[in-house]
């Protein structure tokens, strides 16, 4: 009869809101089997499109977020979707940066966190510290290689400053042992020493001049005339004569610095009559 359709009916509804809103969120399916025809019948229907809901958002969550990637746009998903996405995609993404934090500080891994985000933001975070240690190292060799102070990396990642230290302590001490070596060699006039099978670092470091190079001044050239001049007598009143020029010879005098050029003097010499 009607009466029992609409009772049927109205159950089922009230079962599927229910069911819905259980699975929806992951909770387990309830015990309704002292509940009417309608409402079990509604309520499994509900809580199976609910659970796929959950389940699917759940998935696509955790594998966001255990990876490291951006969540994603939603937007246009349930609202049952969204929540289901987020708090797996919060609580995963959580465990991989927390992972990734102890794997580039180069930290013992957590044995109390082992869910996938952690375990994979950790080996996320050791490549990134191995990587970094590299670039580091190669950067402290290149300094200590050739006598450089080391640099501060105090605000480089721990990888970079790891390497950073290791390189700079090997390069220098290669540099300190051939610039001593080369010092010893080249000071006391023995010949160069065979450094073919020492690495290109030590070569340099050996070869490279410990002070600068003293270079032979040339001495300039500087052309300045002199006077010869010659007395000539010519008796006058007052018994005086002159002394005029009377030509000029070149000389050439090396100096490092030039001199100013000499100028004639007259001279007055009294002669007795």
């Amino acid at each position: 009869n009607q009466t029992g359709k609409d009772s049927y009916t109205a159950d089922k509804k009230t079962g599927s809101d229910a069911g819905t809103a259980a699975g929806s969120v992951g909770d387990p399916a309830a015990d309704v089997t002292s509940k009417s025809k309608g409402y079990q019948d509604g309520y499994t229907a509900g809580y199976t499109t609910g659970k796929a809901t959950y389940d699917t958002a759940t998935q696509a969550g955790t594998s966001d977020g255990s990876t490291g990637k951006p969540a994603a746009d939603n937007s246009q998903e349930s609202q049952a979707y969204k929540n289901a996405y987020t708090k797996a995609y919060t609580t995963n993404s959580g465990d991989y940066q927390a992972g990734k934090t102890d794997g580039t500080a180069n930290n013992s891994k957590s044995t109390t966190n082992t869910s996938t985000g952690y375990v994979n933001g950790y080996q996320a975070g050791q490549t990134s510290y191995s990587n970094d240690k590299q670039t580091g190292s190669d950067a402290g060799t290149a300094a200590g290689s050739v006598g450089n102070p080391a640099a501060d990396v105090t605000s480089k990642s721990k990888g970079y400053q790891d390497g950073y230290t290791a390189g700079y302590t090997t390069g220098k001490a290669t540099y300190d042992t051939a610039t001593q070596a080369g010092t010893s060699d080249g000071s006391t006039g023995k010949p160069a020493a065979d450094n073919s099978q020492e690495s290109q670092a030590y070569k340099n470091a050996y070869t490279k001049p410990t002070r600068p190079t003293v270079g032979t001044i040339k001495p300039v050239k500087l052309m300045v005339p002199l006077m010869l001049q010659r007395v000539r007598r010519t008796r006058v009143p007052g018994m005086s004569m002159a002394i005029k020029p009377d030509r000029r010879v070149t000389a050439t005098i090396s100096r490092l610095v030039r001199m100013p050029e000499p100028q004639p003097v007259p001279l007055a010499i009294q002669l007795p009559m």
